[in-house]
């Protein structure tokens, strides 16, 4: 969402809404907040999205998505303090990708106070902000700790600061306010004087004027250049303007935002996918749109949310790579560690040695060749402490034995605990390569939460939308035989632990991610303990099991199956995880199954 489309909706919100009240404040996902505005005669729906790289903001008539029950702690806490509140201004700071709405709401006392809940949807980490009449920060969506971000933090009593903007870039808006369009014009020769020549219009706007997106200053180049339907400037350009044609243009474009002259419209692209903007722009095909948000909420529901649902993958994609690589550095160097501590029987030799030749070692010494205790033949150069008695060097010899003997212990626990971890995330980046739908990622994103891989705000594990694992997916086989896919760790879970009958057919591809798949005998057939599936059947859930693994593109792949009674899960291992005996193996390729007609 661009800076012009993110006044348009500002300008819609202050001409038509300023006056609502605020009846609910609803969570329809961990980034997504909704609230209900309500004006004699009507009602809507003000979303504010801030899912990283696709945040919007925009009104529609529904809130869509089922919300968390309770809600999380963020809700819960802005219902209380906006409870009944009303809405009196919306502002946004020149071409700043954030927007502030005011409201009147009332404090403990019942006296009136304003505070502001802050949309920014332009910063690397979009976020929805709630800010007291001090200008302090009382709650926010994404807290943002020192280690996460040392330059700005976003917590509960720290002052509101919008996101930093880079310096030397002139905002057209702001200036336009202050000294007019003959100013901005002076501010406009002044920025580009001095520039190099070779300089293309789009770079020279992209260098010197802030809260321009790249399909904007392409726009303004092309306006610049003769293209019509762009904003009219008010005034000529000087003639001694830098570029007057190009100084014109965003004349005319700050222009048309102060005065809030919008032609909102819905952009298409070649491949038919629709894009909201504030005005048409050169060189695409557009389709007029009733009001900015109507473009909004048209886009939103013809790309299906996909966009988002690209953008969260990638962001859940790069969270495991990175989780990954931390586990892999950790594992290298517990590693390393105890190979070096794997030389601690040479310590206890040496004190056991020294134990049976005390009468042979004089005081005073630094070291000394002794026959090994339990070898004769070998002799053994003992490193002694000159300042200690024999006696005492050989005490300090078996401490030292026995303290890396501990140490091996826990290093080999530490080890055990990181290969079951990244076994577990490898498990999940299968997952993510495999989910298909928002439900499937959403849950995903929760697991991946609530195990610790992905942190939010202060890296404390906050209230989320309690999205349970999606239900396994069911494929008919042969013989009446059903087949039934985890989705997810938590999914596999779920499948295997609590849905699956003693004698359903538990398989998993062998050795490498993939999901835990059951064959369940027909609802009608016969029942008693060790049923077994025809063969072919069997070869249909197998092919299925490596179908949804890290090996789908394989050939020859082994599948283990055994019943499920065979399948348990240790104590306190991660989700997905679980041990299993008396397997057999089928070697197959990997194979869709077929689905329901």
């Amino acid at each position: 969402m661009d800076a012009w489309l993110l006044a348009a909706v500002a300008h819609e919100l202050r001409t038509s809404w300023v006056g609502a009240r605020l009846q609910r404040v609803a969570q329809p996902s961990e980034r997504e907040i909704a609230l209900q505005l309500h004006q004699p005669g009507r009602t809507a729906w003000l979303w504010l999205a801030v899912v990283p790289g696709a945040a919007r903001v925009h009104l529609a008539s529904e809130r869509g998505g089922g919300g968390a029950a309770p809600p999380p702690a963020f809700c819960q806490y802005v219902r209380r303090q906006l409870d009944g509140a009303r809405l009196t201004g919306c502002d946004q700071p020149g071409l700043e990708r954030l927007v502030a709405l005011a409201f009147v709401a009332r404090d403990d006392l019942g006296n009136p106070v304003t505070l502001k809940l802050v949309a920014e949807v332009g910063d690397r980490r979009p976020n929805v902000i709630l800010v007291g009449p001090d200008g302090r920060i009382r709650d926010a969506l994404r807290r943002v700790a020192p280690e996460d971000a040392p330059t700005r933090l976003v917590l509960p009593g720290v002052a509101y600061t919008p996101p930093p903007r880079p310096e030397g870039r002139l905002d057209p808006l702001q200036t336009l306010a202050v000294a007019g369009a003959d100013g901005l014009h002076a501010a406009l020769r002044a920025a580009w004087s001095g520039r190099p020549a070779q300089e293309t219009g789009e770079q020279r706007l992209a260098a010197t004027v802030f809260g321009l997106s790249r399909p904007i200053t392409r726009a303004l180049t092309a306006w610049a250049a003769g293209a019509p339907d762009g904003p009219p400037s008010p005034v000529p350009a000087p003639g001694d303007a830098v570029d007057p044609a190009l100084a014109e243009a965003v004349v005319g474009l700050a222009s048309s935002i102060a005065a809030g002259h919008f032609h909102p419209c819905l952009l298409v692209d070649d491949r038919g996918r629709t894009t909201p903007a504030a005005w048409p722009l050169p060189g695409l095909t557009h389709r007029a749109a009733e009001t900015p948000s109507a473009a909004c909420a048209s886009a939103d529901a013809a790309q299906g949310g996909q966009d988002q649902l690209q953008h969260l993958r990638r962001h859940l994609g790069a969270a495991l790579r990175s989780r990954l690589a931390h586990v892999d550095r950790r594992l290298e160097r517990q590693r390393a560690e105890q190979a070096a501590a794997r030389d601690a029987d040479r310590w206890r030799l040496m004190g056991q040695t020294l134990l049976c030749h005390l009468g042979e070692v004089p005081r005073g010494a630094e070291d000394i060749g002794l026959p090994c205790v339990e070898d004769p033949q070998i002799t053994l150069h003992i490193p002694l402490d000159p300042r200690r008695s024999p006696s005492a060097n050989a005490q300090s010899l078996l401490s030292r034995y026995r303290k890396e003997k501990r140490g091996l212990e826990v290093i080999g626990a530490h080890i055990a605990g990181g290969e079951a971890e990244r076994a577990y995330l490898e498990e999940a980046a299968c997952a993510l390569a495999q989910a298909e739908s928002r439900a499937e990622l959403t849950a995903l994103e929760q697991e991946l939460a609530d195990e610790g891989v992905l942190h939010t705000g202060a890296r404390k594990r906050r209230a989320r939308p309690p999205v349970g694992p999606p239900p396994p997916l069911s494929f008919p086989a042969g013989g009446g035989w059903r087949i039934l896919v985890g989705r997810n760790a938590s999914g596999n879970d779920q499948l295997t632990m609590r849905q699956a009958r003693p004698d359903d057919i538990w398989l998993h591809a062998q050795r490498i991610p993939g999901s835990h798949v059951l064959l369940r005998p027909p609802a009608d057939g016969p029942g008693p303990a060790g049923i077994r599936p025809p063969q072919e059947t069997l070869l249909q859930a197998a092919r299925c099991a490596a179908h949804f693994s890290a090996g789908r593109g394989a050939a020859n792949l082994p599948v283990d199956w055994t019943p499920r009674r065979n399948v348990w899960k240790p104590r306190g291992a991660r989700p997905g995880f679980v041990l299993y005996r008396g397997e057999h193996t089928l070697v197959v390729d990997p194979a869709a199954p077929p689905r329901d007609a």
